[in-house]
């Protein structure tokens, strides 16, 4: 992962902040209604992040709450996004029983 310790750290608790309003079984719940709609664990990280209205900023010309598009891109951010998911309880493999 490309992203820095600390802006991980800063994106888990945005994140975390955001997915603890449901809670970890409704998070799951919503989880498995995506499975069972045949969408994809990409799918579900990017919408919860979309739906957290994090902002995320260059640090130069844009100011997000978090500024790594200085030095990342969506592909990187993708994987933190994934992981993060996984650390607050996901567990999508055992939904569709297939990798993400």
């Amino acid at each position: 992962m490309k992203i820095k310790t600390e802006d991980y750290a800063k994106l888990k608790e945005l994140m975390f902040e955001y997915l603890n309003k449901m809670g970890v079984e409704k998070v799951q719940a919503i989880a498995n209604d995506y499975s069972a709609r045949g969408l994809s664990f990409t799918r579900f990280y990017r919408d919860c992040f979309w739906f957290s209205k994090i902002k995320i900023g260059n640090g130069i010309g844009t100011q997000g709450d978090i500024n790594l598009y200085a030095y990342m891109d969506d592909s990187h951010l993708s994987t933190a996004l994934k992981k993060i998911v996984r650390e607050y309880g996901v567990n999508w493999n055992v939904l569709c029983n297939c990798k993400p």
